[in-house]
């Protein structure tokens, strides 16, 4: 499979509805919200493993508290390419949460 450079995945999109800079935007505005709502607590971020965690890596970073981090790692599909629509855990979070 080829890799796309960004130009040509550019050249993919036909129209851009979000922008980069108001999704960093919104990142913050969520940081800033989940710190005010968790100060003085426990806070533990969740992830599944591993579409998201390019967004949560930039949600720890926006999120000027004290917290952990926590992965779970999720499956869908068999043998093939296309999801059995079955979730299937393959790994657990590694400390309870309650």
């Amino acid at each position: 499979m080829d890799v796309l450079t960004r130009r040509q995945q550019a050249d993919d999109v036909a129209e851009v509805l979000v922008t980069s800079e108001e999704i960093a935007a919104k990142v913050r505005e969520l940081g800033a919200r989940i710190a005010a709502d968790y100060q003085g607590r426990d806070l533990v971020l969740v992830s599944i493993l591993k579409g998201a965690l390019p967004f949560l890596a930039d949600l720890m970073r926006a999120t000027p508290i004290p917290l952990a981090l926590d992965f779970l790692e999720v499956s869908s599909y068999g043998a093939g390419t296309e999801s059995t629509r079955a979730v299937r855990i393959l790994k657990d979070l590694a400390n309870p949460i309650e």
